[in-house]
């Protein structure tokens, strides 16, 4: 059967990709005597209601000519003015687009014995001097190109001569070059805003915008900031985890979480890096809103499959945040107000074109609200986003980041005295760029990050239980631009890590009743080398090992288990390096563009994880949770991933299409035993049971990324099938990861400047959970019995949201403003957040703990529901 739907995909999209055409009745009647070309086309666009696009750089628009048509079809009119001088068009969305003829043959490159030379340079935003990520630099001569990196530096090598470059990016007016090739030298590029006027669209080139068909990447996802800005979303709070959830394949774990899943993986198996360090806890307000500012944020990339070479250490997802540099030429302010949230941010120059700053701080007003119930004294959470970036020169730079998060969660609990919780993030890191010669780009970064989740049970007393896990580490990352065909990547990284297995403070006199739960420490290095190969126009390879040692740090006791999982022995190691493991990740990437618009693509991808997050519950509410790593009980989680794709862009790049099958297999993954316990456990290790997890599955999105009507729909397909040693009869399971259906949309339409309408609808089926499949009576309490495992499933979840933004500035002016008002769950779909099945329903219809009942009533399930029908609105404004 799935073999037959990749049939049937494949066949309709070759019959989609290869059925397109562009077609205009319209018939043009025009008299020019010695015009101007740029007013001849300006006539045209006016009799065919269509906008005419060019490149003054490339087009002579002052040129004069004579014509005289009469009543011709448009595109026979346009070909017997154009084509004498040397210019062609295409139609784009419902336009125009004029630019000079492509040559018949191709320019032979020179002799491999000709001298070759390097330019190197940043691509920037002009008004802001922001680097631009991911840009595209190409040179038509020889069909060579390359892109940006993370911090807009670009380097290509090519023999000398004389080339025509082109450098364009979304959003921004492409620029073309005449470059004569005689020596290295460097060359930065300013990129300008495309404003997206009527008479004058700035598209990009075929070559550089079918990027799914081009680059050699798999899993991948790319969203911009200033879409996710207008995505409705809950509280019209922007959240960029909340919207990559729009994504096929992007799954939360119950309505309203933070929390992710990806192509059957495990949250605590995605990574999150801000500024290279990592973000261990994504969360705000227990879930409902992600820890990460979309303000402060430049650059959101995904991957799924096909790592980035520098990154290593976990199995199902890399999520690559970059933050806002400042601006480089003036200061800036925006802000935002609603009813959930409220921030404020600046920026500008420290010393002008050399060194900015970036500040954004955000915090939550709803604590006001709850203080006058007079029961939550404390119930808040906010953030903090602060960067400087300085360029030392064309060779050096220099940025620091920042990050702090806190939520807290307190109520009184009697004699003055507060219960409740408290978490927080602190990340950091300072990252030094530096060029080596003409080719070769280093990135050398310190990093710290700190989640740190505190249960009070005293918060007078200071008494209460703490998770977390603290890492210290440092990069040293290499980029060699050999040629166009030639580029390699090598570096090193260590970390140090510090757990807090869930350890009891207390210091009053029980203090000495109390298990003795120790800090755990940790260290890895890790050494990578990846090469990628051109091999011609059709096929690219890239291949990559990285190797890493990993090892336990003492003083640490741990215990000898049975088979059986009962304690033998124990082992107390007085210090340094013990139960050190060396594994390798061998990684393949493979591109066959079958054409410009058309691509199969390959990829292999081994991964080790070493710590993971032990909880018995799959709710983002939980207080109940460690990170832990591995010891000589447990042993490092291991995936092979394998990935086939077809992708294809058509009706004039306006369109993309992507499919992607995929097999996991992931190696000692643990499940719990029957009511594990994991607070005060010393001999938690006992209550793990370990095994494999099979995922496989498909994922398939068609986008449109052009004119006044984007968006994309969606749908993946996910199987998850879990085999545990010594659970659930030695039966296969579901996985909570296993969500077999999966479908989204997301459309945006903007008529004008003033206003954006946008909407997104998430199916997905239900997440497996186990439910009892009978009861004891124990002291009066009905005890339920646990037979199989995930045995039923969550009723389908299903979602539609839409949001509206009024812009109230005319376009061009420095201060702008807008209002936004959406509406999260329009259909109010009741989707549960817990479902319990401990209590039963008296003759009220009032739910009861069956204990307190003394009665043999039949047990009923009962449903939390937490988030219906709800609008909400924002002010939001930037100069």
């Amino acid at each position: 059967m799935n073999r037959t739907l990749l049939i049937f995909g494949f066949l309709f999209l070759f019959f989609c990709v290869n059925a397109q055409t562009d077609r205009d009745d319209t018939r043009i009647t025009i008299s020019a005597n010695n015009e101007k070309l740029g007013r001849v086309l300006k006539k045209i666009s006016t009799q065919c209601h269509k906008p005419i696009s060019y490149s003054h750089s490339q087009v002579p628009a002052n040129r004069r000519i004579t014509v005289n048509i009469h009543d011709k079809p448009l595109n026979e009119a346009l070909t017997e003015i154009l084509s004498p001088i040397g210019l062609e068009y295409v139609f784009v969305e419902n336009q125009i687009i004029v630019k000079p003829k492509r040559q018949i043959e191709p320019v032979q490159p020179e002799p491999p014995s000709a001298k070759q030379f390097t330019i190197n340079g940043y691509i920037k935003e002009k008004s802001t001097g922001e680097s631009v990520v991911g840009a595209t630099i190409y040179t038509s001569d020889l069909r060579h190109g390359t892109i940006s990196n993370n911090y807009g530096f670009y380097a290509i090598t090519l023999p000398e001569g004389e080339y025509t470059m082109m450098f364009s990016y979304v959003g921004f007016k492409r620029q073309s070059e005449n470059i004569t090739l005689n020596r290295d030298y460097a060359h930065n590029i300013n990129f300008e805003l495309d404003e997206q006027s009527l008479e004058v669209v700035i598209i990009a080139e075929k070559e550089d915008s079918n990027v799914i068909v081009t680059q050699n990447k798999m899993g991948y996802v790319e969203m911009q900031p200033r879409k996710v800005a207008v995505m409705p979303v809950f509280l019209s709070a922007p959240d960029v985890i909340k919207a990559m959830q729009f994504m096929p394949g992007v799954k939360n774990t119950i309505d309203g979480s933070s929390n992710y899943y990806i192509r059957g993986g495990f949250r605590d198996q995605n990574l999150i890096l801000l500024d290279d360090a990592p973000i261990y806890n994504p969360s705000h307000l227990f879930g409902f809103f992600s820890c990460i500012n979309p303000d402060a944020v430049t650059d959101i990339k995904l991957y799924k499959s096909d790592f980035p070479p520098y990154v290593g250490g976990k199995l199902s997802s890399v999520l690559e945040l970059k933050t806002k540099e400042g601006n480089l030429n003036r200061f800036s302010m925006a802000g935002e107000t609603g009813l959930i949230t409220t921030r404020l941010s600046a920026e500008g120059p420290i010393v002008r074109n050399r060194g900015s700053f970036y500040l954004s701080y955000r915090i939550t007003p709803i604590e006001y609200l709850f203080k006058l119930s007079k029961l939550y004294t404390d119930f808040r959470f906010d953030d903090l986003n602060a960067k400087l970036n300085f360029r030392i020169n064309e060779k050096n730079r220099l940025l620091v980041s920042v990050y702090s998060g806190n939520d807290k969660f307190f109520m009184y609990s009697g004699l003055n005295d507060k219960t409740g919780i408290q978490w927080g993030n602190r990340a950091g890191s300072l990252r030094w760029n530096h060029v080596y010669g003409r080719r070769v780009f280093s990135n050398t970064t310190l990093y710290y990050s700190n989640y740190d989740y505190k249960l009070y049970t005293s918060l007078n007393n200071d008494i209460y239980w703490k998770t977390g896990i603290k890492t210290m580490g440092f990069k040293n990352d290499f980029t060699f631009y050999q040629t166009p065909e030639n580029t390699h990547y090598f570096g090193i990284q260590l970390n140090s890590n510090t757990f807090y297995p869930g350890i009891y403070y207390n210091n009053t006199i029980l203090s000495g009743y109390l298990p003795d739960i120790q800090e755990m420490k940790t260290g890895e290095s890790h050494l990578y080398v990846t090469s990628e190969k051109k091999f011609s126009d059709t096929w690219t390879l890239r291949l990559g090992l990285r190797g890493t040692m990993f090892s336990n740090k003492g003083p640490a006791k741990w215990y000898v288990l049975s088979d059986d999982y009962v304690v033998t022995d124990s082992v107390n190691e007085a210090g340094g390096r013990y139960n050190t493991l060396f594994r390798i990740d061998p990684s393949l990437s493979v591109s066959c563009k079958l054409n410009d618009n058309n691509a199969l693509k390959f990829n292999y991808l081994k991964s080790h994880q070493y710590h993971q997050i032990l909880s018995n519950s799959i709710s983002p509410f939980t207080s109940v949770e460690l990170w832990y790593p591995s010891t000589p009980n447990v042993k490092p989680q291991a995936a092979d991933q394998i990935s086939v794709g077809y992708f294809a862009v058509f009706s004039k790049n306006r369109y993309e299409f992507g499919l992607e099958g995929f097999y996991k297999k992931m190696k000692n993954q643990f499940d719990y035993d029957n009511q594990a316990r994991f607070i005060l456990n010393t001999g938690i290790e006992k209550e793990l049971r370990f095994g494999s997890v099979e995922a496989y599955g498909f994922e398939m999105i068609l986008k449109k990324n052009f004119g006044k009507l984007q968006g994309w729909t969606g749908y993946a397909f996910t199987r998850a099938i879990r085999n545990t040693k010594d659970l659930n009869s030695n039966e296969l399971y579901l996985a909570h990861s296993d969500r077999p259906h999966d479908f989204s949309t997301y459309i945006q339409w903007q008529p004008n400047h003033f206003l954006t309408l946008t909407t997104g609808f998430i199916y997905a089926s239900g997440m497996p959970y186990t439910v009892p499949t009978g009861y004891y009576n124990y002291m009066g309490y009905k005890v339920p019995v646990y037979n199989k495992k995930n045995n039923a499933r969550m009723p389908d979840y299903y979602r539609w949201d839409m949001a509206i933004q009024l812009m109230l500035n005319k376009p061009g002016r420095r201060f702008e403003h807008y209002f936004s008002f959406s509406i999260y769950n329009i259909t109010n779909k009741k989707n549960p957040v817990f479902i319990n099945f401990n209590k039963v329903e008296d003759d009220n219809g009032k739910f009861i703990i069956p204990g307190n009942n003394g009665v043999d009533n039949e047990l009923a399930p009962s449903q939390i529901i937490l988030l219906g029908t709800t609008p909400s609105f924002k002010y939001s404004f930037k100069f």
